[in-house]
């Protein structure tokens, strides 16, 4: 609540916090949370995708993500877009709204032929995909097909990504 008292604490026993961590996660319609888990050492594909029903029950519907990031939801809450980031791959599933259910995942975009690697993400009213790129210093928009439309660099000119011997 305001004043941040706890009303419930919501069990977890599908996440193993010995082997996993969670991540990203997003609101869908119809009152139910999703949220990603990952490898904390980004290795193994360890991390699940998780759906919180209203009622706070918790089903795994998918497995095998090292790093889970990313989640969007198409405007007419048709597809569900989920990222992992480590392998650098966003995947559409089909998405059934009332049930809460994904199916048919399929590689939606392979970021070894955009460069970098797809981090958090959101979608606009025209079913547009933005997408932050690590390791590029841009946002890239991508059409409801997966093909880039648009970049925007953040980073200025000659900027170097920091080393450790930078980082105090």
């Amino acid at each position: 609540d305001e004043a941040g008292a706890v009303a419930r604490l919501l069990e977890t026993p599908l996440v193993d916090v010995a082997t996993g961590r969670c991540n990203d996660r997003a609101c869908g319609c119809l009152v139910r949370f999703w949220v990603g888990t990952m490898d904390p050492k980004m290795a193994r594909a360890t991390g699940s995708l998780f759906c919180v029903e209203p009622d706070l029950a918790i089903r795994r519907v998918q497995a095998d993500i090292t790093v889970s990031n990313g989640l969007a939801f198409s405007p007419d809450n048709r597809t569900l877009y989920h990222t992992d980031s480590r392998i650098g791959k966003i995947y559409a599933y089909d998405f059934d709204l009332q049930a809460g259910a994904i199916s048919h995942r399929r590689l939606h975009i392979d970021f070894k032929d955009v460069g970098g690697r797809p981090d958090g993400c959101t979608i606009d009213s025209d079913g547009h995909l933005w997408v932050a790129v690590i390791e590029t210093g841009a946002i890239v928009r991508f059409d409801p097909t997966g093909r880039e439309v648009g970049r925007i660099a953040l980073s200025p000119a000659g900027w170097e990504r920091p080393t450790t011997s930078h980082v105090r």
